[in-house]
Formats: C-alpha cells, structure tokens, sequence
C-alpha cells in the first residue's frame, strides 16, 4: 500500500511474492530479499464488535470462541509467529489486549502478569485461551495505545527493528477515513500514531479478521501523510486466506503470511537507509502516551496494573504550525488506574478538525 508524499521513493526494493506452500518458503524469501532480523509484537483486539462479526466467514457470531476450529485470531497468529521464529533469537514477543472494558481506547494491557513476554507461539496461544474468557469486550476502537507502546518497545530496545502486528475485527471507530465530514478522536489519534511511528524502525501490519466491512482500513494507508516511509499494511485474513488455499491448510496460512509481510523486507532497508536500525535517538512518543502504562492482565495477583498520571498533551511535529484543531481529546488524569480500568471515551460528537 503506497503513501502519498512518504519519502520511500527510491529506496528498498521488490515485495515478496504472495503464494507459497510452506512456512519454510516465506521465510526464504524473506531472507532473500533482504530481512536479517526481526521482533515481532502482538496486539489483540477485544472491543464488543468480536461478538457478532464472525458468522459469514467463520460461522460463529464471536470470533474469540474457543472451541473447535480454531478461531482466526489463533490461525492468525499461529501464522505470522511461526514464520518470523527464525529471525526472532530470544523468541520472547510482547503481546498486548486493547479495547476490552479496562483500556477501552486509553492504553493497552499486558498477556503476562507482572509484564512479562511470552515466549514462543505456544505460550501466546496459551495464555491467549486463558485471558480470554476472563475480558470484558468493550471498545471504542483504536490503534494508538498500541502503536505507541510499541514504539516505547523499539526506543527501549536501542532502536532494533520491530513488526507489529495489530489483529483487529473491524475498523477504528468513526467514519471520517471513508469521507464522513468530521473525523472521530480514534482516527485522529491512530493516524498521528502512525505518523509518529515512521520516525522510528518499525512496521505495523494491521490484520482484518472477520466479516468487515474493511473499507476504513483499505483507504486508511491512503490518508496518511507527512511520514518518513510507508510504514503500513492492512491485510483481509479471510480473502487472502481463501485465494491461497483456504482455511485450515498450511498453504493457505503461508500465503497470508507471506502476503501480511510482503512489504517487511523492504520496510527494514529503509529503516536501516535511513539509520534508524540500532542507532538511538530521541522518543517520538507524545508526552501523553509516555507516561501512560500498560495495565496487568485480569488473572494477575498482584493486582497490579497501576499507571502514572497523565495529561493530554499533542504532538506538535508533523504539522508545520502545529496539530489541527483538538488533535487529542482531553483524558481525565489518574493518580493509579483506577480498579476497573480506564474510563470509556466521553460520547457526543466529534470536533471539525483539518483532514491529514
């Protein structure tokens, strides 16, 4: 997916191809053009949508079900872990929740308690079955506190390159990225997220699972100016599924695999053209999202979870004279997270902001 005004032009190369048989053949083509290493992030969406959105392709209303098969989320995630495994050498991934009644769209939280990263795809899909269960689905949808917390990931990490992979039933609350006249504050904030994000070595594949509609996201990459590279991918799980091969076969999981990260090879030369790759530099995270800690997981003992104050504080990079108008919403400040998590968004309409 291109982006208009990035400044990509020129460098990388080819994608990757996007039919393949095994795990083993995108991981090859991976190398051969040009992956050397990679961590990967996960972060799942739990916002109330799940509940409904998956009887035309999975044939259950709730695409979190945990019974047999195995639901897309698991098929997603068994997919891209398995083939980015040989470029991840101490195979500890962090894996986040968002949208659930605690984050809403205000922070994220962690799999593991204490913080902890799973280690390996099995651990992932254990705890995935374990938290599950215990969330309650909420919402409204948004990719900023993820995006944001991988980006304090990638600035812990001295600037080593990162995947994150956002795995999501639907698009970001509000319409103003399929021309609705005012834009929501979860489309103004994943897009400044993103924005924010290609100033540091990391890509961000967003993966539909689910019936849609995936109109918002399809133009989303479209919309987005002012980065320093197409830093982007939103991949449908279930149309590229069937044009591999279908669900349940190895072939069609590689194909989505191999199509999620077509654009990761050539993402990691430009991050390393433009020295980005293991060379720190200055956080790009707004003061807002800096101070704002991931919550414990619902099953953590310690009854942890707890985050610092926080202000609402725009980013005024980006913009020239500054953000539009009302680029980020007020959030009430907390001392801790308050016991049942944060508060929802505040409802109402949405300010007129100027379109990116």
């Amino acid at each position: 997916m291109g982006c208009a005004g990035s400044k990509d032009e020129g460098l990388g190369g080819g994608k990757i191809k996007d039919r393949y048989r095994t795990f083993q053949q995108v991981q090859e083509a991976l190398r051969k053009n040009g992956l050397e290493s990679s961590n990967l992030i996960i972060a799942i969406d739990y916002t109330a949508s799940n509940t409904m959105q998956g009887m035309k392709t999975f044939g259950k209303p709730n695409l979190h079900d945990q019974g047999n098969p195995p639901n897309p989320y698991k098929q997603a995630i068994s997919a891209l872990a398995q083939t980015l495994s040989p470029f991840d050498e101490d195979q500890l991934i962090p894996v986040y929740g968002f949208g659930d009644a605690r984050t809403h769209d205000n922070a994220v939280f962690h799999f593991n308690p204490g913080g902890r990263m799973c280690h390996g795809l099995e651990e992932i899909l254990t705890r995935y079955s374990q938290l599950t269960p215990q969330l309650k689905f909420a919402g409204p949808t948004s990719f900023a506190p993820a995006v944001y917390e991988a980006m304090k990931i990638v600035q812990q990490s001295g600037n080593q390159y990162h995947i994150l992979v956002i795995l999501c039933d639907g698009g970001i609350t509000g319409s103003g990225i399929t021309g609705g006249a005012r834009w929501s504050p979860q489309e103004e904030e994943t897009i400044q997220a993103i924005i924010d994000a290609s100033h540091v070595p990391l890509s961000i594949v967003a993966v539909g699972v689910g019936d849609g509609p995936w109109d918002q996201m399809e133009h989303l990459d479209d919309k987005i100016r002012n980065r320093q590279f197409d830093n982007f991918q939103f991949v449908d799980f279930v149309r590229v599924l069937k044009k591999s091969g279908g669900a349940g076969t190895t072939e069609g999981l590689a194909g989505f695999a191999a199509h999620a990260l077509m654009e990761v090879p050539q993402q990691f030369r430009i991050c390393t053209s433009l020295g980005y790759v293991g060379r720190p530099g200055p956080s790009h995270v707004p003061p807002k999202w800096a101070s704002r800690m991931p919550l414990m997981p619902p099953d953590d003992a310690t009854g942890g979870g707890g985050a610092p104050a926080f202000q609402a504080m725009p980013s005024a990079n980006n913009y020239g004279g500054g953000p539009p108008p009302n680029m980020f919403q007020a959030v009430p400040s907390f001392n801790h997270a308050p016991a049942g998590g944060y508060p929802p968004a505040a409802g109402g309409g949405y300010p007129t902001v100027q379109k990116f």
